[in-house]
Order: structure tokens, then sequence, then C-alpha cells
């Protein structure tokens, strides 16, 4: 028999955009993580990046461009977290983390990632990040499920 696991993604838009806010979640999330490659994303006008801080630095300040990174924890920890980072066209940072648990796992990593980011701004999607393109449409998504 196989096991199914079903990615659970939290998701919270940050209140800046700025490469130290992505820094401190992945220090306080994944500190051990793995470092991306510089070829992962190029720069809009197809130069390559010297280094994973090159790109996070670039996509902070040109905040008309969208990209979205992800790292994974170096070795996989019980919970297999995954944490993104996901600029938006709109000048927005919507951060992540992906994990492998139950509901209740996920409502307590959602709420400590909205309590590092000092953000209400959120959602859990269950097997995919979820449907938006922009932070005006994260918001509106984030408006819609947190109806009480």
């Amino acid at each position: 028999m196989n096991d199914f696991h079903i990615d659970t993604v939290c998701q919270v838009m940050a209140t800046e955009r700025s490469e130290s806010i992505v820094y401190s979640v992945l220090d306080h999330f994944a500190p051990n993580r793995v470092e991306l490659s510089s070829n992962y994303s190029d720069r809009a006008d197809g130069k390559p990046f010297v280094n994973e801080l090159e790109m996070i630095r670039y996509y902070s300040e040109h905040d008309n461009l969208s990209q979205t990174f992800y790292w994974s924890e170096s070795p996989i920890g019980k919970d297999k977290l995954t944490v993104g980072a996901d600029f938006t066209s709109d000048k927005h940072l919507i951060m992540t983390i992906t994990l492998d648990g139950t509901e209740d796992l996920a409502v307590k990593y959602l709420s400590k990632l909205k309590s590092f980011l000092g953000s209400d701004c959120g959602f859990i999607c269950f097997g995919f990040p979820g449907n938006y393109k922009t932070g005006a449409e994260f918001e509106q998504i984030s408006a819609e499920v947190n109806v009480a």
C-alpha cells in the first residue's frame, strides 16, 4: 500500500517586500536550508546572477517583477518544510511554508508565520499554493477564506 501525501501550504503576505524579511523567515523556519543555485532565475535583461543573495536582492528591489523561490531544509526535518518567497508584480511579498502534516499542524504554522510577519493576511491551501498572481488577488482570497 502506498502512502499518499498532499502538501499543505501556509501563505502569508509580508508587511513589506524586502530581502531582510525573506532571510529572517528563512533563518527562523529553515535555518539549515539548501542555498539556491545562482541560475535559479535570470534578471529581466537576461544576465545571470552571481549568487542567491543577489537574486533575492534584485527581486526585492524591482517591485514590478514577479518570481517565486523555494528552499528546502537540509537535512529534511520531521515536518518536511519548504519555505517560499513569492514576489508579486504589484510590489508585494508572500512568504509560504509547505509541509507534510495534518491540518492542525498547518494551522499552527500559519499562526506562527502570521505572528512572525506581523500580518493577518494569509490562508492555508491543500495540494497547491493559492491561485493568485498579484498581492491584491491574494488579499481578496485571504479576506474571503477568513470570514468568520
